[in-house]
């Protein structure tokens, strides 16, 4: 074989492996690997009926459509490993759109998403919220959370609830000072 047919059998066998690289799905990289657990989300309303029958509290993300830090909270934050061990384990998650007209029907009254979010003092996104396991919230927090952030945030929780919540330790965050000044 001369090497002028010679380089151009290797150029078009160059090309197909190439091409073939370019469309082949990205799931069968080598690096690619499952989907990391993510938080199943419910709405508020379900959340307060559920809780009302299991009696577990209420963790509750505030968020907007157009809102950076909820998003990076989304990618982020709620797949944290440890997060989404401590809210499967002891917590009803619920997700508010803070600009949403969606009715909520809790108990005997009925608002908005935006009218619960203004209610309990949301003034920018993203915002947790925590409740007792009547929906009632004890906690809350503006603004963006990492992961080790909001996993300490709800161990605290577990803590002040299981050693009697405010009708025993008071204020949650006077219960956290005085529980980390020891």
């Amino acid at each position: 074989m001369s090497s002028r047919r010679l380089g151009t059998a290797v150029a078009a066998i160059l090309f197909v492996a190439f091409a073939a690289f370019l469309v082949a799905p990205a799931s069968s990289a080598p690096d690619a690997g499952p989907k990391p657990a993510a938080i199943a989300w419910v709405r508020l309303d379900a959340a307060v009926a559920s809780a009302a029958k299991s009696g577990k509290p209420i963790v509750v993300t505030v968020f907007a459509d157009w809102c950076g830090y909820c998003r990076l909270m989304e990618r982020t934050t709620f797949v944290d490993p440890t997060v989404v061990r401590q809210v499967a384990q002891g917590w009803i998650p619920a997700k508010v759109n803070g600009e949403s007209d969606a009715m909520l029907k809790l108990g005997k009254v009925s608002m908005t998403e935006n009218q619960w979010a203004i209610a309990n003092g949301v003034q920018g996104f993203p915002a947790m919220f925590l409740l007792d396991a009547k929906g009632k919230p004890f906690a809350a927090y503006p603004g963006y959370l990492d992961g080790p952030q909001l996993a300490q945030f709800l161990e605290d929780a577990s803590l002040y609830l299981k050693t009697g919540g405010a009708s025993k330790n008071g204020d949650f965050f006077t219960w956290v000072d005085k529980k980390r000044k020891g």
